[in-house]
């Protein structure tokens, strides 16, 4: 990703369970990605998210709120938190990998 705000070239994959003590691994990876057009981060092997993912992304979209993010392929689980929490009036979802 360049700084004059083109896509990466490939999404950013997330892996593993998140929780607190990545909390400084999300937000410099997010944060590395900035400026962006558009944003895919790839969810798929997600095993465990807590609240300290919904806020990294709720802060990516704070700081980004007219580019283009899409959450690919969210487990069940947390697809269902998500939604819960709205965050599909504000990410694009792909719920179909």
């Amino acid at each position: 990703m360049n700084k004059s705000g083109s896509s990466p070239t490939s999404p950013i994959a997330l892996t593993g369970d998140y929780d607190i003590e990545r909390r400084g691994e999300l937000a410099q990876l997010f944060r590395a990605a900035e400026p962006f057009i558009e944003l895919f981060i790839d969810l798929q092997d997600v095993g465990y998210a807590d609240s300290t993912l919904l806020s990294e992304l709720a802060l990516l979209r704070k700081h980004n709120p007219t580019s283009r993010i899409v959450l690919i392929g969210p487990p069940p689980q947390l697809l269902t938190i998500l939604k819960l929490m709205a965050f599909d009036a504000v990410f694009e979802i792909d719920e179909h990998v």
